[in-house]
């Protein structure tokens, strides 16, 4: 299989391989049904103005690449995926619940841009007739995050666990979300693109059966450790709750997932294998939630 190359550090450059890429990917393919997984994007809730453009900006250029190449016939066997934000798409749910019936209520340029990329593709699926599912993530986590980002609450206590620094929290401790390890995510995601549905557009929010509070995480990281965590609050600046569900779980019932406390558990341990080879050092790890 022929590996995709973009240079996503220069525009120019990237919009011509992305034109580049897609014309000889839909050159070579014959199959009766593809997919494009779209995750791309570097933006995050605290991201300038300019990093949100880029982003629409580099989604834009490859569905008019898809536009421009797409034969009527590949157009009805395509089913592009949108990554998503249900944090971004929703903002701050406070003690209700969101589901895809919830009326998007962005807090934040970043929110905005995700509703703004989610029309995008909704238009572009009717027009060209193809099959698009917007998939609104929640908080992932995993071994390969990146650990010195300043969020990822899971990664950041997992650190604090192994290496017994303070945790740093910028939201109180009752600020609740949806936390979702990446593996469940991407299954959950095939399954979704890959199902039987003949409608045209579905959103559908990929998140975990249940929300929890930070709290209650820092009281299983003690259960799961027999350490207590040490926390260090500083100024709040991210207090908003993200509780979220799905109207469609017998959708995804079949899928096998982590429980948090075996998620957590896989986090420490690879936080542990971590210390062995450290390459920064630090007095404390910091996390937005």
């Amino acid at each position: 299989m022929r590996l995709a190359q973009v240079n996503w550090r220069e525009t120019r450059l990237a919009e011509n391989d992305l034109l580049r890429e897609v014309e000889a990917w839909l050159a070579n393919t014959n199959a009766d049904q593809f997919e494009v997984y779209w995750c791309a994007g570097r933006a995050t809730p605290r991201s300038s103005d300019a990093a949100n453009f880029e982003e629409r900006h580099f989604f834009a250029t490859f569905l008019q690449a898809l536009r421009q190449f797409l034969s009527p016939i590949q157009s009805s066997r395509l089913t592009i995926f949108f990554s998503s934000s249900a944090g971004g798409v929703y903002g701050d749910t406070g003690l209700a619940v969101a589901n895809e019936g919830s009326k998007p209520r962005p807090s934040d340029g970043y929110g905005t841009s995700k509703v703004s990329l989610e029309l995008m593709l909704s238009e572009y699926a009717e027009a060209l007739r193809c099959r698009a599912v917007i998939g609104r993530i929640t908080s992932l986590y995993g071994t390969d995050q990146i650990p010195n980002k300043p969020q990822g609450l899971f990664a950041h206590l997992a650190n604090a666990v192994a290496v017994g620094l303070p945790l740093e929290l910028f939201a109180s401790l009752s600020t609740t979300r949806n936390y979702l390890d990446v593996e469940t995510a991407a299954r959950i995601t095939i399954a979704l693109v890959r199902a039987s549905d003949s409608r045209l557009i579905r959103t559908r929010n990929i998140c975990a059966p249940q929300n929890v509070s930070i709290a209650e995480l820092l009281n299983m990281a003690r259960q799961l450790s027999g350490r207590r965590v040490l926390v260090r609050q500083v100024a709040i600046e991210n207090a908003a709750n993200s509780r979220i569900e799905t109207c469609y779980p017998e959708e995804v019932a079949h899928i096998a997932r982590a429980t948090l406390a075996e998620g957590m558990s896989s986090l420490i341990g690879a936080a542990r294998l971590r210390i062995l080879t450290p390459t920064t050092g630090g007095s404390s790890a910091r996390a937005f939630a």
